[in-house]
């Protein structure tokens, strides 16, 4: 896997604790939505770690955004946190292919809890004509308004959005309210991982098959 220097052009705070990280990636190949990278951080005293991030930018371009939620007792997140416009930041990817979306002209629903409502902004940002061609349903939920990321880029995508911090907690009769579960729809399911599986186990619940369901989990 190729390894990238890249140069941080920009941090945006988004909320009290996440970040968009953003960096210049000269040479970079593009990616598919859904990809995502590995950062390596190398501290002052040698001590080495990686984490992954999911990739919120567009695929064809050379600026390469991160949005990062900073984890007090993390090895990796407050370093990107303390990051400022200069910064070199070595990244290796694009890596992934099992959470990828092509526009097949399907009907996609897109499902997340917190920052796994990245991958849905590259989907969202590829190609607004793209995302036109497809019924895209986001269901996004956050612990508080405050948390929303992005909501008036949300707003202007060609999706249906409900924002979950109002509806409450995500559950089934929320599933079967908001959304047409139905076998002609691809599902795409993003979070930590006791919220994929159950909002996986809800859909297939409703008679959905497996096979059109995929997930992204983390933590």
């Amino acid at each position: 896997m190729k390894t990238f220097t890249t140069q941080v052009t920009n941090t945006i705070p988004l909320t009290p604790t996440i970040k968009s990280i953003q960096l210049s990636a000269p040479h970079w190949p593009g990616h598919i939505p859904g990809q995502y990278v590995s950062v390596r951080i190398i501290s002052p005293e040698g001590y080495v770690a990686e984490r992954d991030y999911s990739i919120a930018s567009a695929p064809d371009t050379e600026q390469i955004e991160l949005i990062v939620e900073l984890l007090p007792t993390g090895e990796v997140s407050p370093i990107l946190h303390s990051l400022s416009i200069g910064d070199e930041l070595k990244i290796q990817g694009p890596r992934g292919t099992h959470f990828n979306w092509t526009n097949t002209q399907k009907p996609l629903v897109l499902i997340s809890a917190g920052t796994g409502i990245v991958p849905f902004l590259s989907m969202l940002r590829s190609t607004k004509a793209a995302v036109a061609n497809s019924t895209v349903t986001i269901l996004a939920s956050f612990r508080y308004d405050e948390d929303v990321l992005y909501l008036s880029e949300l707003n202007d995508a060609h999706a249906a959005i409900h924002i979950s911090s109002k509806l409450g907690r995500i559950t089934e009769e929320i599933l079967m309210k908001h959304l047409q579960l139905e076998n002609d729809t691809d599902y795409l399911i993003s979070g930590g991982t006791p919220f994929v599986e159950s909002i996986r186990a809800m859909i297939m619940n409703q008679g959905v098959d497996k096979e059109n369901i995929k997930l992204e989990r983390f933590g």
